[in-house]
């Protein structure tokens, strides 16, 4: 049941929160038991009542939500660090993030130009002028995504986050779903929690990123987890798995078999992304879905120019692949 402190055992609880209707229904966040009182991880959407119920699931935990030492929080997305800045105003604490976040502090909280860049995307790849209208005004800022605010402590690839008493968590950099991604080994149990990196029920979301190869570096990533093969993963969304190289294999077949699919759509008649992502996901999706699967869409094929198994060129300045 939502607000309820569900005890995993070795110190470990799981709180679920409501999430709008936008994909999965809930985010697990995770309260630890430490020598120096909690450490919660990730911690929902700004809303107030999401707010109160991370809250009383606190006191169930320790009994008092002052006992809350840390914030860690997974990526820079909404459903997992919208209601930092809500929580920690009121309740001050180690904020923890990724080193990479404090440079992208303006980017997420400038809503406007983040909506300007994703309308200049779709037209540059294709999208008609109507899809790029629409997208214009459905994308707008929602309170629920809060503000980002810059860590108190950035964390890198290997650095150990201390609880007290001898447990510690382990930061694994795990970029793919968001370049800020970072999963968390935990030293008492050998436990991975695992944010959106791996999920048990559906592969995450792997978005277009102008700068890098943002699949080849989720594919990389999830390497990394085959080679670890924790005892159990926590996601983010979801029950916890038994293991979790398995499941990290599985994703990373899904995205290869959807790579030679998009390889398909390139070589055919349809050159540029809007075409291939119709090809691939269907026409007629609703203005949201449509960027989603474009930006998809994009990582494969960027991650396809960028290995030579497609090639990439431009056509009165707009990028086609075949």
């Amino acid at each position: 049941m939502t607000g309820i402190a569900v005890p995993l055992g070795e110190g470990i609880h799981r709180i679920s929160l409501a999430l709008p209707p936008l994909g999965p229904k809930t985010v697990n966040c995770y309260a630890v038991e430490g020598g120096d009182g909690l450490t919660l991880i990730d911690c929902g959407v700004n809303t107030r009542r999401e707010l109160d119920v991370l809250l009383e699931g606190l006191r169930q935990v320790g009994g008092d939500e002052a006992a809350l030492r840390r914030l860690i929080c997974t990526h820079l997305h909404f459903d997992h660090m919208g209601g930092a800045a809500a929580l920690l105003s009121d309740h001050p604490a180690e904020f923890v993030m990724h080193t990479s976040v404090t440079g992208l502090v303006d980017w997420y909280n400038d809503r406007d130009g983040h909506r300007e860049y994703l309308v200049q995307l779709v037209r540059e790849h294709g999208g008609p002028s109507r899809e790029t209208a629409l997208m214009g005004a459905v994308w707008q800022r929602r309170s629920f995504r809060g503000y980002a605010v810059p860590p108190s402590r950035p964390v890198g690839d290997g650095d150990r986050i201390e609880l007290g008493g001898g447990r510690y968590l382990e930061v694994i950099h795990a970029p793919g779903h968001d370049r800020t991604h970072i999963c968390l080994v935990d030293s008492r149990t050998g436990h991975l929690f695992a944010g959106d990196h791996i999920l048990p029920r559906i592969t995450p979301f792997v978005p277009y990123d102008p700068d890098r190869d943002a699949l080849g570096d989720y594919l990389e990533s999830l390497e990394r987890i085959v080679e670890l093969d924790p005892p159990r993963t926590l996601p983010g969304h979801g029950e916890s798995l038994d293991g979790g190289g398995e499941r990290a294999l599985q994703i990373m077949e899904h995205h290869e078999e959807r790579l030679r699919v998009v390889a398909k759509a390139a070589t055919g008649q349809t050159t540029d992304a809007w075409g291939v992502m119709n090809e691939v996901f269907g026409a007629g999706l609703d203005p949201v879905s449509s960027v989603l699967a474009l930006l998809e869409t994009l990582s494969h094929l960027e991650h396809l120019a960028r290995t030579g198994r497609l090639a990439k060129r431009f056509e009165e300045g707009l990028p086609h692949y075949g």
